[in-house]
């Protein structure tokens, strides 16, 4: 399953594989959470169950042509927006399938961040093959919890085969999400991204191989630091 997004705000162009988990990163207002709010927005459209958490605001979008699609193997949806669409924070959605939880989700429920995303594992909202869409879910979090919430997630798609799609600014979160998507034997399933500046717009470049260039990013402002101590010692 490919998500696909052309001139939505700053975000030229993005190709972002859904058949597993896919982890966004990239400088703050690089389109993270926009590629989040778009696919929460076409899932919604086209009734497929999507289950979200969000922290930051709603998100309007500036741009006149924007186009996404959506394209599995039966069907591809594919949606033009506005100028003026805006993405309201969507909360989780109920259903009434039962879904039994291994011991892991079980016990991994209590650390989850935030209300919303602990609700929806201990009330059964999540479905076999759905959506589940996470901003930051590192967000509030302890970088030991971080690494709990990572194996929860990796958990999730490997037990319910979601389609998940998560954003980050954590090293701790992206290091455990490789760590255990490889303990779990899912590292084929995880699908790195990070956001690029090219003609004055951002794409998003896919770096599984290479996730080198996203720890390079993380590290930049503690280099920074380090540099401003070295003058400090001279």
């Amino acid at each position: 399953m490919r998500f696909k997004l052309e001139n939505i705000n700053n975000i030229q162009h993005a190709d972002i594989n859904l058949d597993g988990i896919a982890v966004i990163t990239g400088v703050n207002e690089s389109g993270k959470s926009t590629i989040a709010r778009v696919l929460c927005a076409v899932c919604a459209i086209n009734d497929k169950k999507v289950n979200s958490l969000f922290y930051d605001e709603d998100i309007t979008l500036i741009n006149t042509q924007g186009h996404v699609v959506l394209a599995d193997q039966n069907k591809t949806y594919s949606l033009s927006f506005s100028k003026g669409y805006k993405f309201k924070t969507r909360t989780p959605i109920s259903n009434n399938d039962s879904i039994v939880l291994n011991r892991t989700l079980l016990k991994l429920k209590g650390v989850l961040p935030r209300g919303a995303f602990k609700r929806l594992i201990s009330d059964g909202r999540i479905q076999h093959n759905g959506f589940l869409v996470i901003d930051e879910p590192e967000t509030h979090l302890h970088p030991s919890r971080q690494l709990e919430a990572a194996e929860a997630i990796v958990m999730m798609r490997k037990q319910f085969g979601l389609h998940v799609l998560l954003t980050t600014n954590s090293p701790y979160f992206l290091h455990a999400m490789e760590v255990y998507s490889a303990y779990h034997k899912i590292a084929d399933q995880c699908f790195y991204y990070l956001a690029v500046s090219k003609d004055g717009g951002i794409e998003f470049e896919n770096v599984n191989g290479n996730i080198d260039k996203i720890y390079k990013e993380f590290l930049a402002p503690i280099q920074k630091l380090e540099d401003i101590e070295a003058e400090i010692d001279e």
